[in-house]
């Protein structure tokens, strides 16, 4: 399809012989030794001249020949569409922007109805490929792809994986409130509404969703069940009209917005606002509180708090953060221009009610009122939702947070040292988890791709065999500062070394995932250096983190961990503070965010420590 952008290369296919030597050198911090000598032995029979390996090799060189990204798809399907677990919590960000204040039930609604406006404003620049063409530093165009999906696009549940459904030329968004779903217009005459237009109809809506005959189970709650489960729900859905009807007005929408009340107080290790604000962005408080306003399948859910919380929740498989960040800044900095004209003046024009009238007195009508969403639940269906309500339930309150700014220096310390100031947390979060553990994971960082074309993500691994090392000299006794910071060193230099491979297309993750599939359409069954103990600890990611960052310091993302017994682990690197979401599950016993969150600070500590008794000794 013809575009306005610079197209950029395609993602090269790595050198087999590299991947599997740095999957063993990876591989050496975080298994025993005997089991990584088994782990050597396999690579050798698959790698070797007649082996499996290189017969695979060249089918994904062929394969390579004939799409735009041979990574793309295969990744896809591994990272998200034959994900089984619930999207809330496992899979679907939460992101947190700067807090408002409302003065009235009037300002509430017209602040979400710019935000709305904001919203269809860039997708109209997306449309028109009016979005600048970005580059990485070097001046490479990065692809713009990605854009293309937060507004046109929606994950649909299958029996055996999900898909992406791609709509056009979209008309409306759902408003989501008390757990009732209703389907507004955003465009009119081929033109969009006012922001005083949508506001008088988010009014309605708030009205009608309290009314006691306009009352609808509270059927967003399904998209929380496991995905092949709410498959076979979704099905059952189907096979009523009514619900056919709805289940399509909301898969063609353009995003969901959610109207909450106050926020649910989840008990967790350090209550702050941030840390109950990303609760709610995240799962939206259970099934009594906001996550009967969900509808997690939707790439883009903007959500306006009564009492001003703000943010979004995003279903992942669309885009990668920097896209999703770039639009909502957007929508979220016109809103707040407008209102911080409107000020917080009320007088008798400005209702403090469900009511919206304009300056002059008169609400701005639509042609058409906004649709609610009928359901219709069969006995059978109702029993799902109940048993859904507890499960939700259970998965909020297993969720254990911690958003906290280290605020005793930001990336001004690693740069002051010539040094990357993403690789220096990385290797922060490998001390963190050996200071509370005693061993390292595999840790997965988000590697970002879009130098190629379709290019999504690759993994950054840093819990290399020169991390190990460090790690190790910084925790046990006897070892000189001058080892330490030769250690240090020649983990730092490693860990960059990873980074810039992984971004550069040299990354091993997507190349063993199309090796894998390749093996196992081919053969019949999954190669065996695949199906080996070692490989699945490799990748069980019990360390997820990623760098996401925004233009405003109090805006940030967070995620739960995506493994049993795993932490998340995102971060905003500013100046002079760090900001941390670290999170982890209550029900396990070998798990603790407090424990993670004070090894981490005394880790950034003895690193700078490390650094500036350098400097002031030289």
């Amino acid at each position: 399809m013809p575009t306005r952008y610079e197209v950029p290369p395609k993602l090269p296919v790595p050198v087999q012989a590299d991947c599997f030597q740095s999957y063993l050198e990876d591989l050496s911090a975080i298994v025993p030794r005997e089991d990584w000598q088994k782990a050597c032995e396999l690579v050798g029979k698959f790698t070797a001249r007649d082996g499996l390996g290189p017969l695979l090799h060249r089918k994904l060189e062929e394969h390579a020949q004939t799409v735009d990204n041979w990574a793309h798809d295969f990744w896809l399907d591994d990272m998200y569409f034959r994900m089984g677990l619930a999207l809330p919590v496992n899979s679907n960000p939460g992101m947190v922007l700067r807090k408002q204040h409302f003065s009235s039930n009037y300002e509430w609604l017209r602040f979400t109805a710019e935000v709305m406006r904001g919203a269809v404003e860039y997708k109209l620049l997306i449309d028109a490929e009016a979005i600048p063409q970005q580059y990485t530093r070097s001046g490479e165009p990065f692809c713009m792809q990605q854009y293309n999906n937060i507004f046109h696009t929606y994950r649909q549940p299958g029996l055996n994986q999900d898909r992406r459904l791609r709509f056009t030329a979209q008309q409306h968004c759902i408003v989501a409130t008390k757990g009732q779903f209703f389907q507004l217009a955003v465009f009119e005459d081929e033109q969009i509404r006012s922001a005083e237009s949508l506001a008088h109809d988010l009014a309605f809506i708030v009205r009608h969703s309290d009314s006691d005959d306009a009352q609808q189970l509270p059927v967003g709650l399904l998209t929380t069940l496991d995905r092949r489960r709410w498959g076979e729900t979704h099905k059952l859905l189907l096979e009523d009209p009514v619900n056919e009807k709805a289940l399509a007005s909301i898969e063609a929408s353009l995003f969901i917005v959610c109207l909450d009340d106050e926020c649910q107080v989840m008990s967790d290790i350090d209550v702050n606002e941030e840390t109950t604000t990303l609760h709610e962005m995240i799962h939206g408080g259970g099934s009594t509180a906001h996550s009967r306003n969900r509808w997690f399948e939707k790439p883009l859910q903007l959500i306006v708090n009564r009492e001003g919380f703000c943010g979004l929740n995003y279903e992942h498989s669309t885009a990668e953060g920097i896209p999703v960040v770039a639009m909502i800044e957007s929508a979220f900095t016109k809103a707040v221009t407008w209102k911080d004209s409107y000020g917080k003046v009320q007088n008798g024009n400005h209702t403090n009610g469900g009511g919206v009238v304009t300056e002059n007195g008169s609400g701005s009508v639509a042609k058409s009122e906004p649709k609610h969403l009928r359901w219709s639940l069969t006995p059978e269906l109702q029993d799902i939702l109940e048993t859904t309500c507890m499960e939700i339930d259970r998965l909020a309150g297993d969720l254990e947070l911690r958003v906290y700014r280290f605020d005793l220096f930001g990336k001004n310390i690693p740069k002051r040292h010539n040094m990357s100031p993403d690789c220096f947390v990385q290797l922060a979060l490998q001390l963190a988890y050996y200071k509370s553990n005693g061993y390292l994971v595999a840790t997965y960082e988000s590697a970002s791709i879009r130098r190629f074309t379709f290019g999504r993500v690759d993994v950054i691994r840093a819990a290399t065999k020169q991390a190990k090392s460090w790690v190790e000299a910084m925790c046990l006794n006897g070892r000189s500062h001058e080892e330490k910071l030769k250690l240090f060193g020649e983990a730092m230099t490693k860990q960059t070394d990873v980074m810039n491979k992984a971004i550069r297309g040299q990354g091993v993750d997507n190349y063993f995932i199309a090796l894998r599939e390749i093996g196992t359409r081919e053969t019949g069954e999954v190669p065996e250096v695949f199906q080996d103990d070692s490989f699945k600890c490799f990748n069980h990611f019990a360390l997820s983190t990623s760098q996401v960052p925004t233009t405003d310091e109090r805006t940030f993302m967070g995620y739960g961990p995506v493994v049993s017994g795993g932490y998340g682990c995102s971060y905003n690197l500013h100046e002079n503070q760090i900001l941390f979401c670290i999170s982890s599950w209550r029900s396990c016993r070998n798990t603790s965010t407090k424990l993670f969150s004070k090894n981490l600070d005394e880790g950034l500590m003895e690193m700078r420590e490390l650094l500036e008794h350098t400097a002031s000794s030289a």
